[in-house]
């Protein structure tokens, strides 16, 4: 309950892009879980006490998120005044969202469940165990993006709104060149040695996680890509468009794992997400091409997936394990964006960009 008050902190001030504001709650309540969280289990030893730091964590960050709020709702109640909607229109726009965020959160988690209900009792909670790491691991890529996502849907909204459609069409070049920037070499590094890395995280035992790994990374990274432009597409207005399209996705992974995993297994259940979330990402792009006319360079994306495959060769043509391949992943990424700055991808243009974002804001 207290978690989902902060979330509401979060999002009012998300809403009115107070980024800054919005940053650094969610920078405290990390630390303030680091603290509690772990603090508590390690020294009691207990789960219970892992779940109360949980909690207390959540009050605190509610407290500090209250006294924010009312700092920036004083500054801001005239201006929200002015463009308030009735809670019809809000509703209206909510609840396609809500659905949104329930389905895709069922989507990410319908291949464990079918793992659990179609593999044998005797077998199943292992299968479980294996495909949860493989899962985990993969999700890195998204989080990679989140903040993304977070920024984008209440700036296209605030764009669209006063119809500045060109600016719209800016900022979804930029967002996704740069996501499709930021992932490739992500999912690529995730992907390969996928195997090496599950057992340096989780132990020998858990080095059958590897293969699905392999696979989902790229699911993952395509579902990155989705959640971006499900943003830019909700902030223009049209929540039922990513609503539909995720329902359609639901549905057929539904489906393929059905078939899948009795056959392939873990294999099976990684396939059937990766090419369901590829779906959705598919059919969200082109919605996004004829509607904005706008998605990314057909170079830029060559430029891109040429220095990843690079940094995919480096990566396995030097050989590696255990806490090395932290250094191999560091010396492949400095390679893949020096092929990058090397083809012109990345200029000086771009550094200049991400440092107004971040700074100043612009």
């Amino acid at each position: 309950l207290t978690y989902a008050v902060y979330s509401f902190f979060t999002g009012y001030l998300n809403g009115l892009r107070g980024f800054k504001f919005e940053a650094a709650l969610r920078v405290l309540y990390g630390f303030l879980k680091l603290f509690f969280i772990i603090g508590l289990a390690a020294i009691t030893m207990s789960v219970f006490y892992a779940f109360a730091g949980f909690v207390l964590a959540s009050i605190v960050i509610v407290a500090v998120g209250y006294i924010v709020f009312r700092k920036v709702n004083a500054e801001t109640r005239e201006k929200i005044r002015q463009q308030e909607c009735s809670p019809i229109q809000f509703f209206k726009f909510a609840l396609p969202l809500f659905v949104f965020v329930l389905i895709t959160n069922i989507l990410l988690s319908l291949d464990l469940w079918m793992i659990k209900a179609l593999f044998p009792p005797s077998i199943a909670n292992v299968q479980a165990a294996y495909y949860t790491v493989a899962s985990t691991i993969s999700r890195l890529s998204f989080y990679a993006v989140m903040a993304l996502t977070a920024v984008l849907l209440p700036i296209v909204s605030h764009l669209s709104h006063y119809e500045r459609f060109d600016k719209v069409r800016l900022y979804i070049r930029n967002a996704n060149r740069y996501t499709i920037m930021l992932l490739a070499p992500i999912v690529v590094l995730l992907s390969v040695k996928s195997t090496e890395l599950c057992v340096l995280l989780f132990g020998e035992k858990f080095a059958a996680a590897g293969l699905p790994l392999s696979i989902l990374a790229f699911g993952l990274g395509f579902f990155a890509l989705f959640s971006v432009l499900a943003a830019i597409v909700s902030g223009h207005g049209k929540p039922k468009i990513v609503t539909i399209i995720s329902i359609a996705a639901l549905m057929f992974d539904f489906a393929l794992n059905y078939i899948l995993i009795p056959v392939f297994g873990l294999f099976g259940a990684a396939i059937a997400t990766t090419v369901s979330l590829f779906f959705a990402l598919l059919v969200l792009s082109v919605y996004v091409w004829f509607t904005f006319k706008a998605f990314c360079a057909i170079k830029s994306i060559a430029k891109i997936v040429f220095a990843a495959f690079i940094a995919y060769v480096v990566a396995v043509l030097i050989p590696f394990s255990g806490f090395a391949i932290f250094l191999v992943y560091g010396l492949a990424g400095f390679v893949y964006f020096g092929v990058l700055v090397f083809s012109g991808e990345l200029s000086q243009k771009d550094f200049t960009l991400v440092k107004a974002i971040f700074f100043t804001g612009d």
